[in-house]
């Protein structure tokens, strides 16, 4: 992880929790093998703390994760979508 323990705690609480933020996973043979996390401001989406491990690069996680926040964020009402990277 970049950020420690406390920190993605912190950011569970205050956006998950609550209802402002969501995190989307990517599996492939019963594996968790990339995530995503967003958190709505505002009536903008941020996508931030993104990754797939190298090894599953060529799967293109990054593709259905991003896909599914889009739809997502469209859903509770977000009228953009933005990325930290």
């Amino acid at each position: 992880m970049a950020r420690g323990y406390e920190y993605q705690e912190a950011l569970w609480r205050e956006f998950v929790e609550n209802g402002k933020g969501r995190l989307f996973l990517a599996m492939y043979r019963d594996e968790i093998i990339g995530g995503l996390i967003c958190l709505m401001f505002g009536g903008k989406c941020l996508a931030m703390h993104m990754g797939t491990p190298y090894k599953y690069q060529k799967l293109q996680t990054y593709y259905a994760y991003v896909w599914e926040s889009i739809k997502w964020a469209k859903m509770a009402g977000c009228t953009g979508i933005v990325s930290e990277e």
